[in-house]
């Protein structure tokens, strides 16, 4: 028992250490994660909407990694063997489209790329499978969160703001109005 409790550490201690660039990229109105893994030899695309073999991503790959290139070379101008590298688009839980649901998509839907590559930044970990961390079905919670995380952050000034959402009987109504989930009920 000791023995795989050691191993599990080591592991754990081991995908921790990696060291990782991560690129929030904005291409054609769509948000994707470009992850540059340094130690791994991984070029890393995260796209909840676009798949590999999709033109739109063929594109973006096209434009990002020589881009990331030039840029290494510039400003670090390291030696790191970049042609070695291996190009991986990992499997992430997706986006909603109307073929996946008999309901029109909300207003919202039109913008979880974005959300979805926040969470991707806030959990990517390549010894992670990402796909039972969180669904498209979470991303409305996932927006709340982030939105509460972010006003009430001791950096926001505006005191207003903070006010208005610490009413809770208004929060309560406006997530029964857009139909939300309770955020009580999500599991991560």
């Amino acid at each position: 028992m000791w023995e795989v409790l050691q191993a599990c550490q080591w592991k754990f201690q081991f995908c921790r250490i990696r060291l990782s660039f991560f690129f929030p990229i904005f291409h054609e109105d769509h948000w994707f994660l470009f992850i540059v893994a340094l130690q791994d030899g991984y070029f890393v695309f995260l796209d909840s909407f676009f798949d590999e073999d999709d033109m739109y991503q063929k594109e973006a790959r096209s434009l990002v990694i020589p881009n990331f290139l030039r840029a290494w070379d510039q400003f670090i101008g390291i030696d790191w063997n970049f042609d070695e590298f291996v190009i991986h688009h990992a499997p992430v839980p997706k986006q909603k489209t109307k073929q996946d649901t008999k309901q029109d998509l909300k207003f919202f839907s039109k913008y979880d790329d974005g959300i979805f590559v926040m969470k991707y930044m806030e959990i990517w970990d390549p010894c992670v499978n990402m796909m039972v961390q969180f669904s498209s079905s979470n991303i409305n919670d996932i927006r709340i969160q982030y939105v509460g995380s972010m006003v009430f952050s001791q950096h926001n000034s505006c005191h207003h703001g903070k006010a208005t959402i610490n009413n809770h009987k208004a929060m309560v109504e406006l997530k029964e109005r857009a139909g939300l989930q309770s955020a009580s009920s999500m599991i991560f």
